[in-house]
């Protein structure tokens, strides 16, 4: 008979991905805030853009925003269950509409400020500011709250965090500037509008690119032996 003490054990759970357990208080809270202030952000760009949304529907937003991002996050926790990357998922792209309408919102308010018109390497030049702004902003939500990262903020991992934004803002700032400079706004838009539309078709590419960086690269689990 084998000595008790030679039988390896096993911790419980050990080896077994980690499901998720639903939304904590603090998720819930989270969720809310980041829906009233995507409504709020979304007001700010539809005044910079342009955007003929009728008003009734710009002031119920304050209201159906939070509920919505609620709702959508409670589904991903629920579906992450067996899949905690999704559970994960849910919380950055929540995160990436937050950042985006901040990103936006900044872009759109310099327009204004600044009386520039968007066009090739000024428009480049203006994302380039607003995306530097949010991406801090994304930093400080991916660590605590989307990849629960533990400890203070380091100089390496925010390092890291920014070649991997550096190389997103190179993907959308490219992309933005040359839609903007070779091709003319389309269906009767205005350049404002036209500048907004491709910026919105950058959202993929940016969301695919530094949602991988960012859980495989910067906030990675490290294997403990």
């Amino acid at each position: 008979m084998e000595n008790a003490s030679s039988i390896p054990v096993t911790p419980v759970g050990a080896g077994q991905p980690v499901a998720s357990r639903g939304l904590k208080l603090s998720d819930t809270i989270a969720i809310l805030v980041i829906g009233e202030l995507f409504a709020w952000l979304l007001m700010v760009v539809r005044k910079g853009a342009e955007l003929a949304v009728p008003q009734a529907i710009m002031y119920s937003l304050p209201i159906v925003m939070p509920l919505v991002a609620l709702g959508c996050l409670w589904v991903m926790a629920i579906l992450g269950r067996r899949r905690p990357t999704l559970f994960q998922l849910g919380k950055y792209a929540a995160i990436g509409f937050f950042n985006t309408a901040l990103d936006f919102a900044i872009f759109n308010s310099l327009v204004l400020l600044t009386n520039i018109e968007p066009r090739g390497a000024r428009a480049g030049l203006l994302t380039t500011i607003s995306f530097t702004i949010a991406v801090i902003n994304s930093y400080l939500w991916n660590k605590y709250w989307t990849f629960r990262s533990k400890g203070p903020a380091r100089v390496g991992e925010f390092a890291q965090f920014v070649v991997v934004a550096l190389v997103g803002l190179v993907l959308v700032s490219g992309f933005l500037t040359v839609m903007t400079k070779f091709i003319e706004p389309p269906y009767g838009l205005n350049i404002r509008q036209w500048a907004n539309a491709v910026k919105v078709m950058s959202i993929f590419i940016s969301l695919a690119w530094n949602f991988s960086g960012y859980k495989f690269i910067v906030f990675r689990t490290k294997k403990v032996v």
